[in-house]
């Protein structure tokens, strides 16, 4: 150093605005120079030659002038390298700087109070009194605390600002400054300074110092030797910055990461962090149980290889779909080594890597599949479905939030057109008040409530709702949920109503039976009397004779009256006898032609095989006969009558018209007219005795009348009809004892077996199960609708029968002939079968756009059907 001071003599010979412009030009090109320099190099240093060219060679305050800009440009040049990279100002980055400066200072006193031509070891010490001395005023003037201490380690200088900080004068503080140190960092601070020491190593510590109030306060203490020209340590220069601000931010991310590593530990979501090379850099204790690894065998490895998973498999292939397209996926997946199925969450990081998210989802997967199979179980059930939610009745009507298949296939009423309605909507001028009320009450008390209630079909058509409406309360015990279970008792109603009806034409049947047994004995006393009076008298007093005639002509009118009432009794005296009905047919068809009238067309269909029957022939007459009459007024504009006779075979079931009958041969006499037909009320009462439509008084014991001769015979009257399009009494009658072996031929062909597909469609429910009975037992497969629409609607579903049995006259917006166009339009290889009780009918329908379809005549027997279908599906291949 002595010889670098010696060469720089040279440079006093300099003019000194030549000095100026060297020192100015060498500051800058070390200013500059400190950008392209590491951050670690002490670029101070740097700024040497321009303090020794200062110091002296120049004046006073030339030289503070290079001092103050080389000090203020180490400082401000790591501070703008800092910003430029964006990394803050580093700790050890700081420190050096620091320590630069204070370099700087101390050779600035050095060189400017050395003279260099009188440079020798025995002044060296006075010297560096001197320079002591300087330095320590000029260190008070900076932003850190400046200390020294002699080689051996023994601080012997520290500055004004540690006094004040502490309180203690410089005395106290160098005998004794490791006492001033936080109790848990004395130790560790002494022994890194001995070791500096010993080893000469920079010295780098942190530790609390404690302050004038008693409170410890966190600082950086960094020193470094000061070596003589011999190479040992002369002194050490020490700084020390308050860092307790910086201290205070680590701590707080710290203790936020610490609370943030516990919240992760916490959770029950599995939580790891993969780096770009798919490393665990993370995972909770979450994630290792549900991997089946511990943490520590996970951290730091690829994990396909630590936690069994492929990486060609579904967690592979997400995981690095996810880190290459730089979004989010969501996925689940069995993972078969613990054997859980696993919900995923895959979120790219910002250092390239992945943040993933498990969850355990086997119990929820196995929730959700049978809550899947419950709901598809519940939509296939026959029986309506209906959940409402439970808000206050005062405040708003319930609203449904799920309906079943079955609510959809009776109502008529699609899902998105109800869910969020009222189920009010169902009801109409009909439903019930009194059932209404009851069920209000019940819901307004939260208690379980069952009723029999007339609702509503989208198509405005009546059904009988038999429903059970109970309340669902939540894991809270409060009521959130109302849910109805209903069943269509439509046909069990109007079974009931026609099992009524037959109860009560029993009871009236007996009661006039018996009282026209009664009325008959009486009217035969006073019919005996009156011929005797006649017998006597007519000789004698021809007038008197005259007025017995009139009583015995009164009589017979009552013997006629008794004889229907005795016919409804089922207790008059029958005379039957074998009858072939070709010949009576023959022998009554000129009076049923003058009963019609003219007007009135009249034709016979009597099939040549039909069998001999047991019979009254004299009462069969008088049963066409009324037949007649009442087809003669229900066609005042003139019409057609037709009478056809089969034999049938019949099947007893229940549900049908003809359920009173039981199962055998009988010879159906169809009977029918062209006429207005009759409502579904009409038809309920038309065999009710007393029972008139008629505006002149009479008897109204006609159809009453029929149907008590044919229960007398052992037989049944059904009766088929729609307004406007006429009516067809079937009357049935059981043959005679005779031709066994086409019976038994009959049930050898039943035998046989067939196959194909066919849908029936008929809006009467007993009809749709008798004729999927009997063809289902035939071999073939069977599907139903309801109607027409349903049909149509099976049909664009795929479903492709081979034949489509349908009825004629059904609710709804297509018919059966509508539905046979459709089919016969778009699908002309899938056969067509129509049946209806107005088959007999020859101007029911017009099927010239059609085609020739054949109708088979309803109620039809076994034998019948069967024969029909085969014989058309055979025609439609």
């Amino acid at each position: 150093m002595i010889s670098f001071i010696s060469a720089m003599k040279s440079v006093e010979d300099w003019h000194p605005s030549t000095r100026v412009c060297a020192v100015t030009c060498l500051i800058a090109a070390v200013f500059a120079a400190d950008f392209f320099t590491p951050k670690s190099f002490a670029h101070g240093l740097l700024y040497l030659p321009a303090i020794l060219l200062a110091a002296r060679n120049g004046g006073e305050w030339f030289a503070r002038a290079v001092l103050i800009a080389c000090v203020s440009g180490t400082i401000a040049a790591g501070v703008l390298m800092s910003g430029v990279e964006g990394d803050g100002v580093s700790l050890p980055n700081l420190g050096n700087r620091m320590l630069a400066c204070l370099i700087l200072l101390s050779a600035y006193f050095y060189f400017r109070r050395t003279p260099a031509a009188d440079v020798s070891p025995s002044t060296l010490s006075r010297q560096d009194r001197e320079q002591l001395m300087h330095f320590a005023t000029l260190t008070e003037h900076l932003p850190v605390q400046v200390w020294t201490a002699t080689p051996a380690g023994k601080v012997d200088h520290v500055g004004e600002k540690l006094a004040d900080f502490t309180g203690k004068s410089h005395q106290v503080i160098l005998e004794d400054w490791l006492g001033f140190l936080h109790p848990d960092d004395q130790q560790a601070t002494l022994d890194a300074w001995l070791h500096s020491v010993e080893t000469g190593e920079l010295y780098d510590v942190n530790f609390r110092i404690r302050r004038s109030d008693g409170r410890y306060i966190w600082h950086k203490t960094q020193a470094s030797p000061v070596y003589d020209s011999q190479g040992r340590i002369e002194r050490w220069l020490g700084t020390t910055f308050d860092i307790d601000d910086l201290v205070g931010v680590r701590q707080s991310a710290s203790a936020l990461a610490e609370s943030f590593r516990e919240t992760l530990e916490s959770i029950t979501d599995a939580f790891l962090t993969l780096d770009s090379d798919c490393r665990l850099t993370y995972a909770n204790s979450k994630a290792a149980e549900i991997l089946g690894v511990s943490v520590d065998e996970m951290l730091g490895n690829v994990i396909w290889a630590c936690c069994d998973m492929a990486s060609d498999g579904p967690f592979g292939l997400n995981f690095r779909r996810a880190m290459a397209e730089r979004r989010q996926i969501s996925f689940e997946e069995y993972f078969e080594p613990s054997q859980l199925w696993l919900g995923v969450r895959v979120y790219p990081a910002g250092n390239g890597g992945l943040t993933i998210y498990l969850l355990d989802i086997t119990e929820t997967k196995r929730e959700r599949e049978q809550l899947m199979l419950l709901n598809k179980a519940v939509s296939r059930l026959s029986d309506i479905i209906m959940i409402t939610d439970a808000r206050s009745i005062q405040d708003d009507d319930p609203k449904l939030v799920f309906v079943n298949d079955a609510f959809v296939r009776t109502t008529g009423y699609t899902r998105e057109e109800m869910l969020g309605q009222s189920p009010r909507c169902l009801l109409g001028p009909n439903s019930q008040r009194s059932e209404r009320d009851r069920i209000l009450r019940a819901l307004e008390n939260r208690v379980p409530v069952r009723s029999e209630l007339i609702k509503y079909k989208k198509s405005g058509e009546e059904y009988w709702a038999d429903l059970e409406l109970v309340p669902v309360a939540n894991d809270q015990g409060e009521y959130s949920h109302w849910v109805s279970v209903e069943r269509d008792i439509t046909d069990k109603k109007r079974l009931q109503e026609k099992l009524a009806i037959a109860q009560n034409m029993e009871s009236v049947s007996r009661f006039v039976g018996g009282l026209a047994e009664d009325f008959s004995a009486l009217l035969s006393g006073v019919r005996d009397d009156a011929e005797a009076l006649y017998d006597r008298l007519r000789l004698v007093d021809p007038e008197i004779a005259e007025l017995t005639d009139r009583i015995g002509l009164a009589v017979s009118r009552g013997a006629a009256l008794t004889s229907n009432m005795l016919a409804f009794g089922r207790k008059q005296r029958l005379e039957p006898q074998v009858t072939q009905m070709t010949t009576l047919l023959d022998d009554i068809a000129p009076v049923l032609r003058a009963t019609a009238g003219a007007g009135n067309h009249v034709s016979f269909d009597v099939s040549p095989d039909t069998s001999p029957v047991m019979v009254d022939a004299g009462q069969l007459e008088n049963c066409l006969i009324n037949l007649t009459l009442n087809a003669r007024e229900a066609m005042p504009e003139g019409g057609s009558i037709g009478v056809s006779c089969r034999n049938v075979w019949f099947d007893a079931h229940p549900g049908s018209q003809e359920q009173v009958l039981r199962s055998g041969r009988y010879v159906r006499i169809s009977f029918s007219d062209t006429g207005i037909g009759m409502s579904e009320h009409l038809r309920s009462r038309i065999f009710d005795p007393f029972f008139s439509t008629k505006e002149t008084e009479g008897a109204g014991l006609g159809l009453s009348t029929v149907y008590g001769f044919l229960a007398q015979s052992g037989g049944h009257i059904s009766v088929y009809s729609e307004p406007g399009m006429g009516s067809v009494f079937h009357l049935y009658l059981p043959e005679s004892a005779g031709d066994e072996q086409t019976c038994a031929s009959e049930h050898e062909d039943m035998a046989a077996q067939s196959s194909g597909s066919i849908l029936v469609v008929d809006d009467n429910a007993d009809i749709r199960n008798v004729a999927t009975k009997i063809l289902t037992r035939r071999g073939y497969s069977v599907r139903t609708a309801e109607n027409g629409d349903h049909a149509w609607a099976l049909i664009e579903e795929g479903f492709r029968p081979a034949l489509v049995f349908s009825d004629i006259v059904m609710p709804g917006t297509r018919s059966g002939l509508d539905l046979c166009k459709q089919v016969q339009s778009r699908y002309p290889d899938i056969g067509l079968l129509l049946a209806s009780g107005f088959a007999e009918v020859q101007t029911l329908h017009d099927q010239s756009s059609l085609g020739r379809i054949p109708v088979l005549a309803k109620p039809y027997r076994k034998v019948e059907l069967i024969e029909m279908v085969e014989r058309t599906m055979q025609e439609a291949t």
